[in-house]
């Protein structure tokens, strides 16, 4: 740790940024600084203070009269940028041939064979002459009479495959489900071909809870066959605003039996609707009573948790130092940190390590959630050859690691290395 008064000349453009602005602010990206003789690991932290507001208390626990049913019907959205799922599946090597057109045939082709859900299986054909991939969309081993299923790589190279705004319809036995999807394709062992799935499509619907107008959607995905869903949660207002996993976004979670959000817990029942055309989802909120215990949560800036147990999902916004939810033993899944217009998210890595603890809820006594800020930023730089290596971490309470966060997806930290006075090398932090 470098210490006030042990670095000379060194230059800190987010101290500088700090002593001329006392303002409290979340967290400035630049955060590695290098003197002439000096390599020394850098550390930042900055306190904010927000207020917070308090969660209602539940109206159907301990005994209460539970609130009336919340019935949503939801169509079928297709996002523009962004995605909501990421899948993936093996395409194997298709044992009879599809009608091709006959100029087509003298191409360089790989053809494969991919199940979606318990559908038939669909015949694909990479042209890689072409750099075009064949589907059959109606499954007639006809590629002929499929013209939306002819899809141009987006990369100029054949060893990998991208193909985006695929639209594909899955038969399932309530219905005819339609997803958007990115294909991308890399060569697997063999003749095999592994698929990565990029869901761009979902089921959204208009829900008022507790007063307030929420987004809510179904996410599914089109490889699994009977695999869970995942829902979409958060005020009307922000609909529009780009989805994107890969910043663990919190306002998607695994749809499990039970919710409890806004101090009320809610069963979930949820059907294909074949009545109407097209066909929807009717989604179906169920308030029931529950017992609950007190929790306390240490942390600042928190915007959102979400936790799970083996059937339910607790999601408390802005929390209150200490919150009243159903008994029960949870995992933290995922953690989102505000001040004005700078969020955080837990990060990935962080979250496939506290899925192994547990905060156990009881009636009598208070559990302790450690999460939130202040958050500290750090960087370690390790000398390889004539190479520096600057390795950049941001950690909240009991340790949990973040990441910056916009509309755009994961915000990448920014260094700068001096000279004296001279900047020499700037540059970003890139994942790993």
């Amino acid at each position: 740790m470098l210490r006030e008064g042990k670095a000379r000349e060194c230059r800190n453009e987010t101290a500088i940024a700090r002593e001329q602005d006392r303002r409290p602010r979340l967290l400035m990206p630049r955060v590695a600084s290098l003197c002439r003789c000096l390599c020394q690991l850098v550390a930042l932290t900055v306190l904010i203070v927000v207020p917070r507001a308090t969660s209602a208390e539940p109206t159907a626990a301990n005994g209460q009269s539970p609130g009336p049913s919340i019935v949503v019907n939801l169509a079928y959205k297709e996002l523009t940028n962004g995605y909501v799922n990421v899948s993936s599946a093996t395409a194997d090597s298709l044992s009879e041939a599809p009608k091709l057109r006959l100029e087509t045939e003298k191409h360089d082709l790989g053809r494969y064979s991919v199940r979606f859900k318990d559908a038939p299986p669909m015949a694909m054909v990479w042209d890689r002459t072409s750099n075009v991939l064949y589907l059959d969309l109606n499954r007639n081993l006809d590629l002929t009479d499929d013209p939306a299923g002819v899809i141009t790589n987006e990369f100029p190279t054949t060893s990998y495959g991208s193909f985006r705004n695929v639209r594909i319809t899955v038969p399932t036995k309530e219905a005819e489900q339609p997803f958007l999807v990115d294909l991308n394709l890399f060569p697997s062992v063999g003749s095999r071909l592994h698929l990565s799935i990029q869901v761009r499509s979902f089921w959204q619907g208009k829900a008022t809870i507790d007063g307030t107008d929420h987004e809510i959607g179904i996410i599914d995905e089109p490889a699994e066959k009977t695999g869970a869903l995942m829902l979409l949660l958060r005020s009307w207002e922000q609909r529009d605003q780009p989805l994107n996993l890969s910043d663990g976004d919190a306002n998607t979670f695994l749809l499990q039996d039970e919710l409890f959000f806004r101090g009320h817990l809610h069963a979930w029942t949820h059907r294909f609707d074949t009545n109407i055309s097209p066909a929807g989802r009717r989604l179906e909120l169920k308030e029931t009573p529950a017992e609950l215990g007190e929790i306390a949560i240490t942390g600042k800036h928190i915007d959102r948790i979400v936790m799970t147990s083996q059937k339910r999902t607790v999601v408390l916004e802005r929390p209150a130092s200490v919150e009243r939810v159903p008994v029960g033993n949870y995992m933290i899944d995922k953690v989102r940190l505000r001040a004005g217009e700078r969020r955080a998210a837990m990060s990935r890595r962080q979250q496939a390590l506290v899925n192994s603890e547990t905060v156990k809820v009881q009636p009598v006594g208070q559990a302790t959630l450690i999460a939130g800020g202040p958050l500290t930023n750090s960087v370690s730089i390790v000398r390889r050859g004539k190479t520096l290596v600057f390795n950049y971490e941001l950690r909240g309470q009991g340790g949990m690691e973040y990441r910056l966060i916009n509309d755009r997806g994961i915000v990448q930290p920014e260094f700068a290395v001096y000279q004296g006075d001279r900047k020499v090398a700037s540059g970003k932090f890139e994942f790993g």
